[in-house]
């Protein structure tokens, strides 16, 4: 019997290595500063107080600015691709021109990608940038987790765990983006996984003594086995109505449990 070939499904997935994207020469080219419009695909929201940046200036300083900005030119302009920090040091030092490699446009979404990409390698891009910036890439291309996690080069897993850090109250989103020392990305999922409101707010306050995810993770199993042994607990009391059910459906009698003041069981 013949054989009726299965249709093929691909999702769609785009990557430095698309045509239009790589550069096939590096020249580099002297342009204004001011010519320069820094913020489009910037992942940072205030690049002013990135951390490290004022000793970025310093070194590119005394030793120069080792590798240019990628940019595409616009009619007012360029606007920067890849390196945002390195043209706002530049900034930070007061010059007036900086050398600049030019590339072709692979349209808004892939110039995004691109400067994305890049920061992906960075640890000094604070968790809940990124997770904006991996958020706003999804809603632009209409992407599962899956089809983000192709684009930027992240297992699925990572990319659903960054996103979930912006399920995070707001006061613990807003202290991150406040803090001069980056949160790593790692305790911040940390703190995202916890089950409740209270909990990542707990384990937020650990974090930010710098524990490590060790210590992060024994601290939530910690209070959930304390949780586990207390009879007034939620879980508790619901593996107690479970119990009471099922008794009741064998000998038809009711099941009552009683705390005494001691906190066990009577």
């Amino acid at each position: 019997m013949r054989k009726i070939p299965r249709e093929k499904t691909s999702e769609p997935s785009m990557t430095l290595n698309e045509p239009g994207l790589m550069i096939k020469k590096h020249v580099t080219t002297n342009v204004p500063i001011n010519s320069l419009d820094n913020d489009k695909y910037c992942a940072r929201e205030n690049l002013s107080s990135s951390p490290g940046l004022s000793s970025l200036a310093e070194a590119i300083d005394k030793t120069g600015l080792m590798g240019p900005p990628y940019v595409i030119a616009t009619k007012s302009g360029y606007e920067v691709v890849i390196g945002h920090r390195r043209v706002a040091a530049l900034k930070l030092l007061g010059r007036d021109t900086i050398d600049v490699i030019i590339i072709r446009s692979g349209g808004e979404v892939r110039n995004r990608l691109l400067g994305l990409q890049e920061n992906l390698q960075r640890e000094e891009l604070r968790p809940v940038e990124l997770a904006k910036s991996l958020a706003a890439l999804k809603e632009a291309t209409g992407a599962t987790d899956r089809q983000l996690a192709k684009m930027v080069q992240l297992s699925r897993t990572r990319v659903t765990q960054l996103l979930g850090i912006l399920k995070l109250p707001d006061e613990i989103l807003e202290e991150a983006e406040a803090m001069e020392v980056t949160a790593k990305r790692s305790p911040m999922i940390e703190v995202a996984q916890a089950k409740t409101a209270d909990e990542q707010k707990r384990v937020w306050e650990l974090a930010k003594t710098g524990a490590t995810v060790a210590k992060l993770r024994a601290a939530k199993k910690s209070k959930s086995d304390q949780e586990a042994g207390d009879p007034t607990s939620v879980t508790c009391q619901k593996v107690e109505k479970a119990f009471a059910a099922h008794i009741q459906s064998i000998t038809g009698k009711t099941l009552e449990f009683k705390v005494g003041d001691d906190g066990r069981l009577l």
